[in-house]
C-alpha cells in the first residue's frame, strides 16, 4: 500500500500555494486524494467489483458507494 501513497513531489504539485491553506485543509486534501487513489486501485484489482473492493479496504459496501459518489468514481 505504501507504494500507492502520493510522493512528496506529487503532493507539492497537486496542492495550491500552501501559504493560503491551513494544516487541516492540507491534511484533508491529502487524505481525500489518498483515499480516492486507494479506492481506484482496489476497484481495479477486483475488476470493479465494488463489494469485493469494499471488503479489501475493510469498509462497508454502503461506505464504498458513498465514497465513490463523493469522489466521482464511476
Amino acid at each position: 500500500i505504501a507504494d500507492d501513497l502520493p510522493q512528496s513531489h506529487e503532493i507539492k504539485s497537486s496542492l495550491p500555494d500552501l501559504n493560503d491553506m491551513s494544516l487541516k485543509k492540507v491534511c484533508d486534501e491529502f487524505v481525500s486524494r489518498t483515499e480516492k487513489k486507494l479506492m481506484q486501485k482496489a476497484l481495479e484489482s477486483t475488476n470493479w467489483n465494488r463489494k469485493k473492493a469494499a471488503e479489501l479496504l475493510n469498509i462497508s459496501y454502503k461506505s464504498m458507494l458513498n465514497k465513490m459518489k463523493a469522489y466521482d468514481i464511476v
